[in-house]
């Protein structure tokens, strides 16, 4: 079912956690999905950390913001809880 909504989708929000550095690491492998399903490596992804709320980090806005960076993709961080951008 994730390939059928990945096929026809245009652009993708890649949403990881900053307090779980798991959900970080996931990301490769989604990008990879996404590509893989489209057949094509030009596909609009923005790179989102949520959970900006809470206090505890364990991704540093730093490596997240390097490896958007490498991948030509914006980076923003947010909260879905309180609508912080």
């Amino acid at each position: 079912m994730r390939d059928q909504y990945m096929r026809t989708g245009e652009g993708f929000l890649i949403v990881f956690a900053i307090d779980n550095m798991k959900s970080f690491e996931d990301i490769d492998s989604y990008r990879g999905q996404i590509r893989r399903v489209k057949d094509a490596d030009d596909i609009p992804m923005l790179l989102v950390g949520n959970k900006i709320d809470l206090p505890r980090r364990d991704v540093d806005q730093k490596l997240a913001s390097t490896y958007a960076k490498t991948h030509n993709m914006p980076y923003i961080e947010t909260s879905a809880k309180t609508r912080q951008v």
